[in-house]
């Protein structure tokens, strides 16, 4: 629809045209209190990159929730939270497919979660045993894949939901998103 999408530190997300560089729209999101308090650095939707579905735009924002916006008003759609006592929604930035938001948890479980964009429910999670933390999900077209911060790579597999293969780099910090080479 001819807009760029992005999020800012004052806690809003942006929709800007392409062709003049005017916004069209503005959605402030999370708000303390849920979604009534005052805004925070710490709630921002600016870590994670919004991604676009086939009707809504996703992001997630650092108090935990994947918000569900309309692509064209920024309009919140709906939310979602991980269940209690599992892995927190906020720095992973969600990547969509076939209605499906493929999001990771920010915590030590190393949780990925698959949300129906139609229900808003989970449709499975996984524990990838590794803290993912900044990852991001890599889509292919057999599996889910995501990095973690002490450098494991896990490729989960989309129709079994179990893992798949592992990968170990070398000890340190790893923040960077998988990508996929499909050609």
């Amino acid at each position: 629809n001819g807009l760029f999408y992005l999020g800012g530190w004052d806690n809003a997300l942006y929709a800007v045209r392409a062709d003049n560089g005017q916004l069209e729209w503005r959605s402030e999101m999370g708000r303390s209190n849920s979604g009534k308090g005052s805004i925070s650095f710490y709630y921002s939707p600016a870590i994670a990159s919004p991604c676009i579905g086939k009707e809504s735009l996703f992001v997630c924002t650092n108090d935990g929730t994947l918000h569900a916006v309309n692509l064209f008003d920024g309009h919140e759609l709906w939310t979602f939270r991980a269940p209690s006592g599992r892995d927190s929604l906020g720095y992973s930035s969600p990547k969509w497919e076939n209605g499906i938001v493929y999001v990771g948890g920010l915590g030590k479980n190393g949780d990925i979660y698959a949300v129906s964009e139609a229900t808003h429910e989970i449709v499975w999670q996984q524990s990838t045993g590794a803290e993912n933390y900044d990852s991001s999900v890599c889509l292919t077209d057999k599996y889910v894949v995501i990095g973690s911060v002490a450098g494991k790579i896990t490729w989960l597999d989309k129709s079994t939901r179990k893992i798949a293969y592992t990968y170990n780099l070398q000890a340190g910090f790893y923040f960077s998103n998988p990508v996929w080479d499909y050609q």
